[in-house]
């Protein structure tokens, strides 16, 4: 194993186990600094750690076992007889690659982190107490609103990794330890801006986070704490950013049916972990970057995101094969309740036509969309020219408009001073100002002489 810049090691795949009840959450989420301590304690009373299972260092994989991407019948068999192996999570053996060049240093580095990992599971292993406000919020922050649905899912797998048996697959991990530090120098750190009279980054959960965490996200990828999946195969995983807009959209943790996916995603048990370790350390809220509370007025552009494990993917991944892998993963966590599956969405941007002149093409295929019928006293969906020509501050539409999309009929309505509210067949939703309502630029043309200005976006 090569540990210049990488840590690799051999583990077994899994993932995550089902349901309970969080009453309520008492901390404002807009203001969660109003909850932290108004005092600052002068020391920190560290957590209890676990015996270090690594202590005595880890084997050296068989020599048979040459390509850890495409392990060879052999290779399996000698590392199920091979004696004396450090078991760390749900059954898996940590082992270095057969031509691994990591010096004592390097190889202390891991097994601290891999130490690091086991004291945060372990910590994180139980559902949260609902007289406890610090705990549901930090499991709303990072699960979603309605967390409670499967609190007994989320708590189960971070409490029995340390303990399960058995494994299936074969993972090979490439993860760069450069720059990450180990929990006890994170307290040491933290113990130093409180000294300094410094709380900034105690609320900050991104500056918290540590070697242990990373070790954790990969550890909840052992197959014996969920469905077995057939085959012997190992792979390598890069995940999107927050800011890609797919995932983005996928995990808006503030909408009905989050938690399914967010407990489907292992980066976010280790933040809860990690977070819960840190919230009871300090008392200080470590709230997530670019942190909203959850407001269900947003559309899923305007919120935050999770990541969600792809697997390597390259320039050359189509569109096509991203959606496929996306569909894999979610199937291997069988399927959820009906009430909790994630509901189809609908972005829709209602729009109001200017014409240049009146001889202006009025059908433009699909760019007209659905049309609106206004109701009795409702404002036109045509600009009237010199309105048309102030873009920077078209009117909202007002009055009660009717369309129809998929076969199902809707009604917007509005009093002419906000973007107004969609009611559905079974539900309304808040809409809000479209980002490009006053963007001439971004504004939908058809030919030379109709322009659509995007007014109102629903998201529902």
């Amino acid at each position: 194993m090569r540990f210049s810049q990488y840590f690799q090691n051999l583990l077994p795949l899994g993932l995550p186990a089902s349901g309970s009840a969080i009453p309520r959450d008492t901390i404002d989420l807009d203001n969660s600094e109003a909850s932290d301590p108004t005092t600052r304690p002068k020391s920190l009373n560290r957590p209890p750690r676990p015996d270090n299972p690594f202590a005595a260092g880890l084997n050296t994989a068989p020599s048979s076992c040459r390509d850890f991407m495409k392990p060879s019948e052999q290779c399996i068999t000698d590392l199920q007889a091979q004696p004396g192996a450090v078991t760390a999570f749900s059954g898996g053996e940590m082992k270095w690659d057969s031509d691994y060049e990591s010096d004592d240093k390097q190889q202390a580095m891991c097994q601290t982190a891999a130490w690091d990992a086991i004291t945060l599971a372990r910590f994180a292993d139980q559902e949260p107490d609902p007289h406890n406000v610090h705990y549901i919020t930090l499991w709303k922050t990072w699960m979603g609103p309605d967390c409670s649905t499967q609190q007994k899912r989320i708590a189960g797998p971070q409490g029995l990794l340390p303990y399960l048996e058995g494994w299936q697959e074969f993972w090979w991990l490439r993860m760069d330890l450069q720059g990450m530090v180990w929990i006890q120098y994170k307290i040491d750190q933290i113990e130093e801006e409180l000294t300094n009279g410094n709380t900034e980054k105690e609320r900050k959960a991104e500056w918290q986070k540590n070697a242990g965490q990373m070790i954790l996200h990969k550890m909840m990828h052992l197959d014996s704490a969920l469905k077995v999946i057939d085959g012997v195969q190992a792979r390598t995983a890069v995940y999107f950013p927050v800011a890609q807009a797919s995932a983005r959209r996928f995990f808006n943790l503030n909408q009905e049916g989050s938690v399914t996916r967010a407990n489907t995603n292992v980066d976010s048990y280790a933040w809860l972990a990690k977070s819960k370790y840190c919230y009871d350390l300090t008392g200080y809220f470590p709230a997530p970057p670019n942190y909203k509370a959850i407001d269900d007025s947003l559309s899923a552009e305007e919120l935050d995101g999770f990541v969600l494990d792809f697997s390597l993917i390259t320039e050359g991944t189509q569109d096509t094969e991203i959606e496929s892998r996306l569909n894999n993963v979610v199937s291997r966590f069988g399927t959820p309740p009906s009430a909790l599956a994630p509901k189809p969405r609908k972005p829709l941007s209602i729009t109001m036509v200017s014409n240049v002149n009146s001889h202006a093409v009025k059908s433009c295929g699909e760019t007209e969309g659905e049309k609106l019928t206004p109701e009795e006293g409702s404002a036109d969906v045509e600009l009237l020219p010199d309105v048309a020509g102030n873009t920077k501050n078209l009117p909202w539409p007002g009055g009660s408009f009717k369309l129809n999309i998929e076969g199902d009929e809707y009604e917007d309505k509005s009093d002419s001073t906000n973007p107004g509210r969609l009611f559905c067949p079974k539900k309304e939703i808040s809409c809000a100002e479209d980002s490009v309502k006053s963007k001439k630029v971004r504004s939908l043309k058809c030919g030379d002489r109709v322009f659509f200005h995007a007014v109102v976006y629903c998201d529902f």
